[in-house]
């Protein structure tokens, strides 16, 4: 993620000309309550800033590093697990801060109502396999085989697997 923004978005001049996209790293350490807390440790120092630099002279937040090193916090990329994607999408909404999530596919996380600044990089696992499904049965096959990479995968699919196939007349 550091490569991609420092190469591709802060050194290209074409891209987003005089903006300069900063990034900060928090390890979940694979725990929920680590994942929120430490987000709120961030967003805090970030709203600091952000209210130190409004009550000055100028009345713009910039998109630069201040004397205490803080910019203001626009958005979260997190997470790979779905139970930490899930709450921390749950804080973001609530705070109306957009979170993108690169792994999660759990239709959960789709009722905008609940989740209006939840978005994600990937579709949702029941279109997935309904893609699949449907490739399967233009070619006209009967029969295919599925390999699962990793039990919570396996889970997950294990729900909705069947039933696109099915509905095509294919043998999983």
């Amino acid at each position: 993620m550091i490569y991609t923004i420092d190469h591709f978005i802060n050194n290209n001049s074409k891209l987003l000309p005089g903006i300069k996209v900063n990034y900060k790293i928090l390890d979940s350490c694979s725990s929920r309550h680590a994942a929120v807390t430490f987000l709120t440790s961030s967003l805090a120092a970030s709203v600091t800033e952000s209210c130190q630099q409004l009550g000055s002279n100028n009345a713009v937040v910039s998109n630069h590093s201040s004397s205490t090193g803080h910019v203001p916090t626009i958005g979260v990329v997190a997470e790979k697990t779905e139970s930490i994607t899930t709450a921390l999408a749950s804080y973001t909404s609530s705070l109306y801060l957009p979170q993108v999530s690169y792994n999660s596919d759990s239709t959960l996380l789709n009722d905008r109502r609940l989740f209006p600044y939840f978005f994600r990089t990937t579709s949702p696992l029941e279109l997935q396999v309904q893609a699949i499904a449907d490739i399967v049965a233009y070619f006209n096959w009967n029969w295919v085989s599925i390999v699962i990479g990793g039990l919570d995968t396996f889970n997950n699919l294990q729900k909705i697997l069947f039933s696109p196939f099915e509905n095509h007349s294919i043998c999983i």
